[in-house]
């Protein structure tokens, strides 16, 4: 689905930060049929958009050593004001890794971090508005906080966001879902501690026509399955994994109705 600009408080972009950039978009574009274009950045690195139809659906960039060691995806949240938004992050004990910046003539951005510790970006558009196709084969279609302390996250993102949360249920664990006036933006998941030591983090899911048949092959491109496909009555199948070079995504066909 075609889409031109994005509200306050909604999701706007994703970024792969990765070691091969080249690696990287064979490995998406066999997945979902994503084609690029290159744009170079002010440091002589190249910055990849993907796109579906010619249209943007996230981006790809290498990983500088200054960034530590991890591929990842980073999630983009539009604003009206990133300066006023990194200071509501500050007020309400989150905090600003990197402070507010112009990105050349697309917009203005900061990197935050939640009190629990999940990582996020702040957008303010100018000429580069997000997304351009989203909710279809191969197009971000929900956004997902996986979080040790729903009563730490909730109100943080509230403040910021001016999100609206609402009790909800994922399979059996507590969930939240946020709002921005009647559009639902995201939601927050109670981490389990059976699954492991998981830190907290957002991460997306991405659109597909069947998740299983994706995710085999995902499998034979040498992604790993972190969770294998499975079923979640009234929503649809999901599955976890972690693409060649370490980035997490989610798939997910939603159920037809």
């Amino acid at each position: 689905m075609n889409t031109d600009r994005h509200a306050a408080g909604t999701f706007c972009w994703a970024e792969l930060v990765v070691h091969d950039v080249a690696r990287a978009k064979d490995f998406y574009s066999q997945m979902f049929g994503w084609t690029y274009l290159e744009s170079a950045l002010p440091d002589g690195s190249i910055y990849a958009r993907a796109q579906i139809r010619g249209r943007d659906v996230g981006a790809m960039q290498q990983l500088q050593a200054r960034e530590g060691d991890r591929t990842r995806w980073s999630l983009y949240v539009e604003v009206p004001d990133v300066d006023a938004a990194a200071a509501a992050v500050i007020a309400h004990k989150g905090a600003v890794i990197s402070q507010p910046i112009e990105a050349m003539r697309y917009g203005r951005m900061a990197v935050c971090r939640d009190p629990g510790g999940s990582t996020f970006s702040l957008w303010q558009s100018r000429e580069h508005t997000g997304f351009e196709v989203m909710d279809e084969h191969g197009a971000p279609c929900w956004f997902e906080l996986a979080s040790h302390d729903l009563t730490v996250a909730s109100p943080f993102y509230a403040a910021v966001l001016g999100w609206n949360l609402k009790p909800s249920r994922n399979g059996d664990r507590p969930y939240l879902e946020a709002f921005v006036g009647d559009k639902n933006v995201g939601g927050m998941l109670l981490i389990d501690p059976a699954w492991g030591e998981i830190p907290t983090h957002w991460s997306h899911y991405l659109q597909v026509d069947d998740t299983r048949q994706s995710v085999a092959l995902a499998r034979s491109l040498g992604a790993k399955i972190l969770v294998e496909p499975k079923l979640v009555a009234r929503v649809g199948t999901m599955a976890t994994l972690r693409d060649p070079q370490g980035g997490k995504i989610n798939l997910i066909t939603f159920e037809k109705r």
